[in-house]
Formats: structure tokens, sequence, C-alpha cells
């Protein structure tokens, strides 16, 4: 490989008669070779709500170490459903957003994206976010208002196990302050009726 080294170009003349072969003269060096490195994506992440309807957005920082400028980079979302990247995962998405989909609750969403530059080496190696798991409410929760029947964790009869809900808009118990925010999972320990 040329990397790191230089070059130079030598020309010995010739003669057609007479003394055919002259002395060979070297040109001066070249610059030193340097090698193009490809791109790189770091700090590849996902924001927004990780539920259906809702939109998340992947993030990451372009890197090239010759300065080129970024070129078409490729986009990718997968859907996993073991929680990790690599095994029979499938590609749901080809942007750098990407609404949730019914179909992705209770699975595990990656965004990964494979920088490319626009000059000099142009392709370079995948990278993936964190796994971003999707919740999603039961079937059949669509529903806004509630009744509760005896106050959570405080006192005033027996607590009726723990379970986890969901609800559509956030709720507040009337007189109190608790509020329970929309789409997210939340352990009671009383008892609700939904209507």
């Amino acid at each position: 490989m040329d990397s790191g080294k230089h070059l130079f170009v030598e020309v010995t003349p010739v003669a057609l008669t007479g003394i055919t072969s002259g002395t060979p003269v070297p040109s001066p060096a070249s610059a030193q070779i340097v090698t193009n490195h490809p791109p790189t994506a770091t700090g590849v992440s996902v924001s927004g709500t990780p539920l259906p309807g809702a939109q998340l957005t992947g993030s990451y920082t372009y890197n090239d170490a010759e300065g080129d400028p970024e070129g078409a980079s490729v986009f990718r979302w997968f859907r996993s459903n073991d929680g990790t990247l690599g095994g029979g995962d499938t590609l749901v998405g080809t942007a750098s957003s990407y609404e949730v989909q019914a179909g992705d609750a209770g699975k595990t969403l990656f965004f990964q994206v494979t920088p490319r530059a626009a000059t000099g080496s142009p392709t370079g190696s995948a990278a993936a976010s964190a796994g971003v798991w999707v919740v999603g409410p039961p079937p059949g929760l669509n529903r806004k208002s509630i009744l509760i029947e005896e106050n959570f964790g405080g006192a005033g009869g027996p607590l009726h196990g723990t379970q986890a809900d969901y609800f559509d808009t956030a709720i507040t118990v009337a007189g109190g302050s608790n509020t329970w925010a929309a789409g997210v999972a939340f352990l009671d320990n009383g008892k609700v009726n939904v209507n």
C-alpha cells in the first residue's frame, strides 16, 4: 500500500542513435500519500414517545476525518421481537423519522444509519441506536372517563392488587393532586371502573 509513503517519477532519456542511454533523472518527492477514511456515525439515538400513532425521530452525528461532506446516508428502522438487533428483525422504515404502528406494540424499535460521504471514501459502517420498547394500550381501552372507588395507596379500604393501566388522555383525580399522564403505564393500588 502507498499510504504514508511518497512517490517519485524517474526518467531515463534514450536516443535513437549515438550514445543511446542517458542518466536517469528522478522527480522531486510527491506529497505523502494519505488514506481516505470512510465516514462514521456516532451518538445514534431516538427521540419521541414510543406509542402507536406517535412519531419517532432518529438522530446522529456525522463525522469524516478528511472533512468530506455528507452525502445520501441510508436510514433504516427495524422492529425486533426479542429486543435485540440482528436476528430476524423486520425492516419497517427507511427515513430519518418513523410513525409508530399498531403492530409495533410490545416490540422493540431500532434506528440504524449507514453514513455516506459525497466525496472521498463514500460508505461507512452502519451504526444503530439503543432499542426503544413500544407501549400500547390493551385492546378495547379506548375510553376516557374513570370512577375511582377508593384512594390510590391511601387509607380507606383494602387495596385491590397491582395492575398496569393506560389512558388516552391525562386524568387528574377530582379534589386531589394525583395525575396520570396520557399513554403512560402506572401501577394502581386501588379499584378503578373505566366507563
